[in-house]
């Protein structure tokens, strides 16, 4: 906890970065891990922080999965564990199906300046 700490409170804190953006589906332990890492951050900095669910069509993730070099079981854990985790969630959402990764930093970066809603 302490090492991801340090470089999140670097990252906060410097000069030349005004966004840092976390891709990855956090939940169950590493979203308990995370929550108690921000909220700490929360404390000793003045950050704010947006959650936002990304999502694509089936047949896009299981490209992206492949593009990864996952075995077919993990793809099969992927689809079946996680694929609907976040649906119930009332955060806003980006559709990546047919975005770059560049696309979809800017669409978020949208999102936090206050120019996209859900």
């Amino acid at each position: 906890k302490l090492n991801i700490l340090a470089i999140m409170r670097n990252y906060f804190t410097a000069a030349f970065i005004k966004n840092v953006i976390f891709p990855y589906g956090l939940h169950g332990y590493r979203q308990i891990m995370l929550d108690k890492i921000t909220s700490e951050l929360q404390n000793d900095l003045d950050i704010e922080l947006f959650t936002i669910i990304l999502t694509c069509d089936e047949d896009e993730n299981i490209r992206r999965i492949k593009s990864d070099r996952r075995d077919d079981e993990r793809i099969r854990r992927a689809l079946d564990g996680t694929r609907t985790i976040f649906d119930n969630l009332e955060y806003p959402k980006i559709d990546t199906t047919v975005l770059t990764p560049e696309e979809t930093a800017k669409q978020i970066i949208l999102f936090m300046d206050g120019e996209m809603t859900k």
